[in-house]
């Protein structure tokens, strides 16, 4: 992982939120792994299908982000790890927590 938005610990706006990862090279299409490990931090995804870039690169999914909240969003996490190179090795597990401002 190269970079997400948001960035690891930052603390962004409530609303609608653009959640991104992206990777030092193209992924497999269809493929990936948006893993919660508690339904409590994970952010308000709807469908969770993300878009990918035209290089492969980054992935993007739309949610919705609460107020005063914690999140946090694992790309890939034993034994989901279906964010994959084209070469079929999995993406190095990644944690991200962010928190939203306050009302």
């Amino acid at each position: 992982v190269l970079r997400t938005f948001p960035a690891s610990g930052a603390v962004v706006a409530s609303g609608p939120l653009k959640l991104s990862v992206t990777f030092d090279r193209p992924m497999y299409p269809d493929s990936y792994s948006l893993v919660q490990k508690d339904p409590a931090t994970f952010p308000e995804c709807g469908r969770v299908v993300p878009t990918r870039s035209a290089d492969g690169r980054t992935f993007t999914l739309a949610c919705t982000v609460q107020p005063g909240r914690s999140y946090e969003v694992w790309f890939n996490s034993q034994p989901y790890m279906n964010f994959r190179a084209m070469d079929g090795t999995p993406a190095v597990p990644f944690q991200l927590k962010f928190k939203t401002k306050g009302r």
